[in-house]
């Protein structure tokens, strides 16, 4: 959030964002509309896609979370260190579990769309060959239209490959 500055009522709202807007608007004094227009704000920044933004606020509770181990291990005995380290450790290691599945459900999705708009596309491509062979057919020879439709899928097989990313 680096282009947006977090007071300590933001820090607040984040940290109660999953209550319900009234609840955290009797909470901190001010109306359930404020508290849901600054959580849209504060977990629309930066362009987060509004699809990412429950890992948004995870990362943040991370990152709270970490800090709050961190000032608790300076604080604790020596005798409960263990056992404070271990339940911090098993906390951070299921919110990270949960993010990788969270990406990975994303990932999918991704694929999904990909898949989706590469069909549109050769529907459409298809379309569009077909009317021109057609057109093209009634005037010209069929070696001569075989001949242009060859050459047209060449230069889309070369302008594709030139805007293929490897992952």
């Amino acid at each position: 959030m680096s282009d947006l500055k977090v007071s300590a009522l933001d820090r607040k709202f984040l940290a109660n964002a999953r209550k319900p807007f009234v609840e955290v608007g009797e909470l901190f004094g001010v109306s359930p509309e404020f508290v849901a227009e600054r959580l849209n704000i504060l977990l629309s920044s930066e362009g987060v896609l509004s699809d990412r933004q429950e890992e948004r606020l995870l990362l943040l509770e991370v990152a709270d979370l970490k800090d709050e181990v961190l000032r608790r291990l300076r604080d604790v005995e020596d005798k409960d260190f263990a056992a404070v380290a271990n339940v911090a450790l098993r906390a951070l290691k299921t919110i990270g579990e949960r993010l990788d599945s969270r990406r990975k459900l994303v990932d999918a999705d991704i694929a999904s769309i990909g898949q989706a708009q590469a069909v549109l596309f050769g529907r459409a491509f298809d379309r569009a060959l077909s009317h021109v062979v057609k057109v093209l057919s009634a005037d010209q020879s069929v070696e001569f239209v075989d001949g242009v439709v060859a050459d047209g899928l060449r230069l889309a097989v070369r302008e594709l490959e030139g805007s293929v990313v490897e992952s």
